[in-house]
């Protein structure tokens, strides 16, 4: 018995569009660059046949030191960075409980910043 073809799934029908839209696009560019392709050839042969540019002379650059000027209003995106705190909490010296429990002393350290 011969096996049956696998029925086309959406993604199949995706890469042929995507194929067929692709070479649409290279058979469009091909054929409206073709004119402007000659075009631009008889140009530039064209430029080529006149005399060379003259030299022009370079005029020594002025250098002018501009100041930036600073905000006088607030600053919304930036400013001081925020600091870090550190709190210290000292526990009560607490018993354990039963079964191994914790027993207290230790301090607790938590940071966080603002």
């Amino acid at each position: 018995m011969a096996n049956k073809p696998a029925p086309r799934n959406w993604n199949d029908i995706q890469v042929v569009i995507a194929t067929g839209s692709m070479a649409l696009a290279l058979v469009l560019w091909n054929l409206f660059a073709g004119p402007d392709r000659a075009s631009a050839l008889k140009h530039a042969q064209e430029q080529a046949v006149l005399s060379p540019p003259q030299p022009v002379q370079e005029a020594a650059p002025v250098v002018v030191e501009v100041q930036p000027t600073l905000p006088t209003g607030p600053i919304l995106l930036g400013g001081n960075a925020p600091q870090t705190q550190i709190i210290v909490q000292t526990g009560g010296k607490g018993g354990g409980g039963g079964n191994g429990g914790g027993g207290g002393g230790a301090p607790v350290t938590s940071t966080g910043s603002s």
